[in-house]
């Protein structure tokens, strides 16, 4: 076994080597068998590509080597063939970085801890992370943002267990004035107490995007709309939204940082589409979706797929084992086919 896996991690940083860095944001197959353990070749001589806004459905009956060839993509399995390259963009060492490519999988695997930490997942938070000052930033569209509304939100986050309030800046825009606060707590625990729950983030009707503000990086990244080094939990509800399991947050009298055995607590519907919404959260470039929403209702999974395309802007690579919704995906790889190399590539 630790021969067998030196000889994959060998292979896999070869990977990259072999296809040379990717000039352009494709995933370029060239020449690749997909062989199992025990040496058996299900699929020889694959070559294709995948381009950014052109999803891919990949079936086969079981068996046919779809999990297999996802993980190869992943990095998690060595790729076979005499003159196999596979190139991913940002792919230099065998394991493509999560803004390429992220997956859903068949089993979803759901580990203890807080609800933020399930969307997050592999990355963790918890309140020994956080470092001080524990702050908070604000950013919203008051109505009279010179009208006491800094007030309203000492008010306010004051209630939550903040010690100090403060304006940071008012800024125009060119649809609306940006009012941008921030509020320091005594502990990294009060913080993340503060915005559990969403109704946390309304001050007398008006909706405020608060993020983490642990360091003058973050309030920099706030200003410019990048992502947070840390959770964004707006950005976080916004995803479940996306998925439809918002309530899953509501229902919890602790919100965010409720901890419960998800695996007993969410349904089986719920736990897929919680699997989804990691790769909505990510917005990479790719998602490999490996049969990650079998138990969610045709019309329902079809408005998933939409939206994580025209929505999010990810491109879905489906593992499956039968075509479906084809006016979204042009191209269908079709593995376990009846010819010599156990592959075809059509249009759908």
């Amino acid at each position: 076994a630790a021969a067998a896996s030196a000889a994959a991690g060998a292979a896999l940083r070869a990977r990259g080597g072999a296809a040379g860095a990717s000039a352009t944001n494709a995933i370029v197959v060239q020449g690749l068998d997909v062989v199992t353990q025990s040496g058996r070749c299900l699929v020889r001589d694959l070559s294709f590509d995948v381009t950014p806004g052109a999803p891919l459905v990949v079936t086969g009956p079981n068996a046919s080597g779809k999990s297999l060839f996802g993980s190869i993509l992943m990095g998690l399995w060595a790729p076979a063939g005499k003159a196999n390259a596979i190139s991913l963009p940002g792919d230099a060492a065998g394991l493509p970085p999560p803004s390429t490519i992220a997956a859903a999988p068949q089993r979803i695997y759901i580990p203890l801890g807080p609800l933020h930490n399930q969307l997050s997942y592999p990355e963790v938070i918890s309140a020994a992370a956080l470092a001080p000052p524990f702050r908070l930033l604000a950013q919203g569209s008051p109505t009279a943002a010179a009208g006491g509304c800094t007030e309203r939100l000492r008010a306010h986050f004051a209630g939550l267990g903040a010690v100090e309030v403060s304006e940071l800046v008012a800024q125009a825009s060119s649809v609306q004035k940006l009012f941008i606060a921030w509020a320091d707590f005594p502990s990294a625990e009060a913080l993340l107490k503060s915005i559990a729950r969403p109704e946390a983030w309304v001050v007398d009707g008006t909706s405020f995007k608060v993020v983490f503000g642990e360091n003058a990086a973050e309030m920099e990244a706030m200003k410019k709309h990048q992502a947070s080094v840390l959770p964004n939990l707006p950005q976080m509800m916004a995803v479940l939204r996306a998925v439809g399991i918002e309530h899953v947050v509501s229902r919890e009298p602790e919100g965010w940082l409720a901890e419960r055995i998800w695996e007993d607590t969410l349904s089986g519907g719920e736990q897929q589409r919680l699997c989804l919404a990691r790769v909505f959260y990510r917005r990479p470039t790719f998602g490999l979706l490996d049969e990650c929403t079998s138990m969610v209702a045709a019309d329902a999974e079809e408005d998933l797929y939409r939206r994580l395309i025209h929505d999010w802007g990810v491109t879905p690579i489906a593992l499956t084992q039968r075509l479906f919704l084809p006016e979204l995906f042009g191209r269908e790889l079709a593995l376990g086919a009846r010819n010599a190399d156990g592959w075809e590539l059509t249009t759908c």
